[in-house]
This record gives C-alpha cells, sequence and structure tokens, in this order.
C-alpha cells in the first residue's frame, strides 16, 4: 500500500510539472527569426512571423478567386513593406525588428516564460497563457554605424522582451494548450539594460 502511495504521489508530482511546460520549441523559432532577419531571409521570416503566417493560412482557405495569385500578391506587399521599413522612435512599428538584429550583432537567446495575463477574467487568463509568452533576447552591437538609437544615442547593448504567439483557431484553450506551432509576434526594449557607445573624445 505504502509503494502504491508513493506511486501515486511521484506521478501527481510529476503532473505539476508539466502544467506548466511550454509545448514546442519556442527558442528555436525565435533562433531562426533572428538568424533570417540577419541574412535578409523574407521567406523564412514570412512563414515564422504571427501576422504573415496567419494571412497564408487563411488566404489559403478561401474559395474565390485565383488563390495562388492572392497569396503570390500578399507575399509582395509584406516585402515591400519590409524592405521600406525604416528606423525610428516607434519601436512596434511593422517590420521594426530588422533594426534590432542587424547583421554583425550577436545574440544570446534567454528561457521563454508565461506572459502574466491581463485583468482577472479565469477564462482570459487560461488562453493568455495557452497562446502567449515572452522570450528575453540581449543583443550586442560590434559595430557602430549598424546600431539601433534610443534618445538619440547608439546602443551598445540591449534586451528585447520577445512576444511569441500561437495562431488563434477560436477560444477553445485546450487546442492552444496543446498546439507547439509557434510564431514571432514582436519585441520591445528592456530600456534598464541599454549600455550605450562611449562617445569618442573630441566628437561632437
Amino acid at each position: 500500500m505504502r509503494t502504491d502511495l508513493v506511486a501515486i504521489i511521484l506521478s501527481l508530482v510529476a503532473l505539476a510539472g508539466c502544467v506548466d511546460e511550454i509545448p514546442g520549441n519556442p527558442e528555436k523559432v525565435m533562433d531562426e527569426y533572428i538568424r533570417a532577419i540577419q541574412k535578409d531571409d523574407f521567406k523564412t521570416l514570412y512563414s515564422l512571423n504571427v501576422k504573415t503566417a496567419r494571412q497564408k493560412k487563411y488566404l489559403s482557405l478561401t474559395k474565390i478567386g485565383d488563390i495562388q495569385k492572392t497569396l503570390d500578391e500578399n507575399y509582395n506587399m509584406n516585402l515591400a513593406l519590409y524592405k521600406s521599413a525604416k528606423p525610428g522612435p516607434d519601436i512596434g512599428m511593422r517590420w521594426g525588428e530588422k533594426f534590432f538584429f542587424t547583421a554583425t550583432s550577436s545574440f544570446t537567446i534567454g528561457s521563454p516564460y508565461f506572459m502574466k495575463p491581463v485583468g482577472d477574467d479565469p477564462v482570459n487568463a487560461d488562453y493568455e497563457k495557452a497562446s502567449n509568452i515572452l522570450i528575453p533576447v540581449t543583443v550586442t552591437y560590434s559595430k557602430l554605424d549598424q546600431a539601433p538609437k534610443v534618445d538619440g544615442r547608439k546602443v551598445k547593448s540591449a534586451r528585447y522582451d520577445c512576444v511569441l504567439r500561437k495562431i488563434r483557431e477560436g477560444f477553445n484553450v485546450t487546442i492552444y494548450s496543446h498546439d507547439d506551432k509557434w510564431y514571432f509576434a514582436g519585441c520591445s526594449v528592456d530600456t534598464s539594460s541599454i549600455t550605450y557607445f562611449q562617445k569618442a573624445s573630441g566628437a561632437k
């Protein structure tokens, strides 16, 4: 009897440890996305970005018109937006992440964690937990001319909190909690983590 009880307790402990386990491999998705930016590989970005992946999924399901033509037009429209994106003060701008992960920068991806739910609604909390995670990424810039600016100063290193999401399929939390497909949704900089390039002696 004691042996059975111990086995049950161990099983419950193991189950409890799995409750908060994040399915899939979000760190791999984040790594692939950053490397695609550094290589200017828009095809990969298009497949891993939550907005474009969602567009592609739903356009593929339509029964109206030439589906392949519609998909090609959507791809080319997003490619044009990506190429025309400019660095600016709005850190949440469309395709703005291409200025965070420059070709000569190095990066370290931290462990993913669940986002804190907004509000007290338990259903919404479960939904948010099942479909959103945060991954910290620390970036170091080796070249001054490729480093982003914050408050007019060139950043030497910074930590970005990046959001990965799942494509919505309605409000079935069970589906989300078992879905292992993650997509990049955006990043924001942790301003307290920023270090800057030192101004050269004599520079104005």
